[in-house]
């Protein structure tokens, strides 16, 4: 799932993604930030440049929809 939430974002947004470990780390100009996955969690910091931090709270939006959609979606796979 992370896999798919990454190509996506480097398809829609222009973020350029590595794995380190269980940690999948993010960048492009004006933000970076780090998704960690854990057994039973997700964990993700981003980091606003400037001048998106008057967006900061439409952005925490629009990552919430994103993997809740994710989420919904890998949660139906897995019960078929």
């Amino acid at each position: 799932m992370a896999d798919t939430v990454a190509a996506q974002l480097e398809q829609e947004y222009g973020i350029q993604a590595r794995w380190q470990g269980d940690t999948l780390h993010f960048e492009r100009t004006g933000v970076s930030g780090t998704l960690r996955i854990a057994a039973k969690e997700l964990m993700i910091d981003v980091r606003l440049g400037f001048l998106l931090l008057a967006f900061r709270d439409a952005i925490a939006q629009a990552i919430e929809r994103a993997l809740d959609q994710h989420l919904a979606t890998e949660g139906k796979r897995s019960l078929k």
